[in-house]
């Protein structure tokens, strides 16, 4: 399982940024930074699950799940 907090939510079954005024005073930058992060855990974590801090939580597949929303350019 892997847990994260206010850089992604799920709202109506997709995963989404949280919305730019939550992000930083950059927040193309922000995401670029969250996308490489996220991409970064999917290649060496193992994980089905992810519980965001805002939506459902994604049960089966979390991993390529999380992997397709950070390659999403």
């Amino acid at each position: 399982m892997l847990s994260v907090a206010d850089g992604v939510i799920e709202l109506d079954g997709e995963l989404r940024f949280v919305p730019d005024s939550l992000l930083g005073d950059d927040p193309e930058e922000d995401r670029r930074g969250l996308r490489a992060a996220y991409s970064a855990i999917c290649e060496t974590r193992e994980f089905d699950t992810l519980t965001l801090a805002h939506g459902n939580p994604v049960v089966g597949g979390a991993r390529e799940a999380l992997g397709a929303f950070a390659a999403d350019r």
